[in-house]
């Protein structure tokens, strides 16, 4: 169609992928509690609650080659080494987790299943064989990031829906009988086929990599680990600052407060996820563009970015504000039915900052700035974590995602866009595709 580019279409298929993959994760819920019962989902409920922090197992190794790709690119250089010389990093990444796994699965099941009603046998399989799995569907989603470095956006993007949909067709045909009266079983179901699918993928891109005379170059191991490693420090404090909050929650909120809580959060992540489906295409984008020195082109990807972002965060927030009610009562099967006005004012203006943010922070990991992100995560942990103990000492629970607002708005809010202002400046003052200069935070 005119006008209708494969970056467009990208952002489309992402958004239908996200649609479909939290619609299924919601209608999930009532269905594996029917088959396994409250206290047994809680397992498997917990099982997944541990995919957001797997990703600090991969090292941020996805970022970094998708960004060498990108820069190979955009000066018309072949990338089929890089994609082969991968291979090496993840089998690193999966020995290396393998090794923590067993050594730390004991210190991991008195976490997750102090309270929950299984024999050491069944928590130390389920602990090794479902986190294991878990790391791999993360770590195979991550590196996978070569297809939206090469614009392949679309592949990308659809796999998730797709392994989510077969998951979801197995369990409805296996609903009623004895075969998923397992949380193990459940948690493989649930997984399994979207790990595949991503693992045909890496199979699909190496082989084609090797056969366009791609080689395994130690050289690239380095320099593909040292910017990984910069992301992932980034990636690990930011988890730190924006998932404090309930670490908080348990000693000063009661139940119904930290049950109100987590469904504000879900929501607001769900609209989130769709301002990040055009960031996860603009991205490749902003690389090869800042490469090749087209500033009013980044300039324009980012004004666009921060429309879109914003716009869908503010929305969702007048959403909640109009059918809040409705969504809540939907969602606890009538438990909860009233909207915490004060709860909800306050998660819109901290996920509008997210999504104001994640524009800037994007085009600086793109063309590797990690230090500036690093100093400012670094900066705006040391605000948040003790305002939000402070607060909560003042306030109760409500004093948590006071303090996590009020961090953002002291520290990154103003700081990251004035470092992304002296990043292009820079890029136009030195006039070259190689965007290489050091900018101190």
């Amino acid at each position: 169609m005119p006008g209708i580019t494969s970056d467009h279409l990208g952002i489309g298929v992402s958004w239908i992928s996200r649609v479909i993959v939290l619609g299924i994760n919601v209608l999930l819920i009532p269905i594996l509690i029917d088959i396994l019962g409250s206290e047994r989902y809680a397992v498997v409920a917990l099982l997944l609650g541990l995919l957001p922090w797997l990703a600090i197992c991969e090292f941020g190794i996805g970022v970094s080659i998708q960004n060498k790709i990108s820069t190979l690119i955009a000066t018309g250089s072949s990338h089929a080494n890089v994609i082969v010389s991968s291979l090496v990093l993840v089998v690193g990444c999966i020995f290396f987790t393998t090794v923590a796994l067993l050594l730390g699965v004991k210190p991991l099941q008195q976490l997750y299943f102090a309270n929950v009603s299984l024999d050491e046998y069944q928590s130390v399989n389920l602990i090794f064989t479902g986190v294991f799995l878990a790391f791999l569907n993360t770590l195979l989603l991550s590196i996978c990031k070569i297809y939206l470095a090469e614009r392949k956006s679309v592949i990308y993007n659809a796999v998730p829906a797709i392994g989510w949909l077969i998951s979801f067709g197995i369990i409805l045909a296996m609903k009623g009988g004895e075969e998923l009266n397992s949380q193990l079983l459940v948690f493989l179901t649930l997984l399994a086929p979207q790990t595949i699918l991503l693992l045909a993928l890496y199979i699909a891109t190496l082989v084609k990599s090797l056969a366009h005379g791609g080689r395994l170059d130690w050289g690239l191991l380095s320099p593909l680990i040292n910017g990984g490693s910069k992301y992932w420090l980034a990636y690990v404090i930011g988890v730190c600052t924006v998932h404090s909050d309930f670490l908080f929650l348990s000693h000063y909120g009661s139940g119904e407060e930290i049950i109100n809580y987590f469904i504000y959060q879900k929501v607001f992540t769900s609209f989130h996820f769709f301002s990040c489906a055009v960031l996860a295409v603009y991205w490749p984008i902003l690389t090869q563009t800042m490469n090749q020195g087209k500033i009013a082109s980044v300039k324009s990807i980012i004004r666009n970015s921060l429309f879109v972002g914003i716009s869908i965060i503010a929305s969702g927030s007048i959403g909640m504000l109009l059918f809040g009610n409705l969504i809540l009562s939907f969602l606890t099967s009538g438990e909860v039915n009233m909207v915490n006005y004060l709860l909800l004012f306050i998660l819109a203006l901290t996920f509008i900052c997210r999504a104001y943010l994640d524009s800037y922070n994007t085009l600086l990991l793109s063309v590797d700035r990690y230090s500036i992100i690093i100093k400012v995560a670094i900066l705006q942990a040391l605000v948040a974590i003790p305002l939000q103990y402070i607060l909560c000492e003042m306030l109760g629970f409500i004093g948590s995602p006071i303090g996590i607002l009020a961090s953002f708005l002291l520290i990154p809010v103003w700081l990251i866009p004035r470092q992304v202002k002296k990043t292009i400046e820079q890029q136009l003052a030195k006039g070259t595709k190689n965007c290489e200069p050091h900018v101190q935070a």
